[in-house]
């Protein structure tokens, strides 16, 4: 081997050491201790659902006031009053 390429190989590995350092010196750390995030709510107040079929109502329910987590569609009702129609009246 001459001199010029044994100078070549060396610059190279230098260099491949180099960015294996820098690779492993820039991951970022790991966050242990993340804050929860917010839980993201929709609140409803003095709420009526009502379903009806042919004109006729089926069942009507009121909430005072409805609570809904947008991401697990889990809902918190207060003060349900429902009604609930037969055909007999």
């Amino acid at each position: 081997m001459t001199r010029n390429k044994k100078i070549l190989i060396g610059v190279v590995l230098v260099l491949l050491a180099a960015m294996c350092i820098w690779t492993v010196q820039s991951v970022p750390d790991r966050v242990k201790d993340a804050p929860p995030l917010e839980k993201r709510v929709m609140t409803y107040n003095g709420n009526t659902i009502v379903e009806e079929k042919d004109g006729r109502k089926l069942w009507e329910m009121t909430a005072e006031s409805m609570e809904v987590d947008i991401d697990t569609q889990d809902a918190v009702i207060d003060n349900l009053d429902a009604k609930f129609y037969t055909e007999d009246g």
